[in-house]
């Protein structure tokens, strides 16, 4: 039988000032880069940082969420398909989003393995 791996979750929501995908941080912050995000190893830290999460949205960001992450190569990637997508940007147009910025990268690279 395969080890269960730890829960690892962080929470997200989006800016409502151009819609990018946003992490909140250890300092309490929203950050456009997941690998800043403050990552919980339990149910009750979950839902406490999801909280403070949700009480720092002020006018910034829209819908905070907790999501289900691993560590891969020392960078932290969602587990789900969506939050993957997420990360990229809108997926009907490469030339905006994140993946504008580095063009030379095709979608599915930046998506991995998909867990459902």
């Amino acid at each position: 039988m395969a080890k269960q791996k730890d829960l690892l979750q962080l929470v997200t929501a989006n800016r409502l000032l151009d819609g990018l995908v946003v992490y909140f941080d250890d300092q309490l912050r929203w950050s456009e880069n997941i690998n800043d995000a403050q990552l919980v190893r339990s149910k009750e830290e979950a839902d406490d940082f999801l909280e403070k999460g949700r009480a720092a949205v002020a006018h910034d960001v829209v819908e905070p969420y907790l999501i289900d992450v691993e560590i891969e190569n020392g960078s932290i990637v969602p587990v789900r398909y969506r939050e993957k997508l997420r990360i990229l940007g809108p997926s009907v147009r490469l030339d905006l989003g994140r993946q504008a910025k580095n063009n030379s990268n095709h979608l599915g690279n930046h998506l991995g393995s998909v867990h459902v």
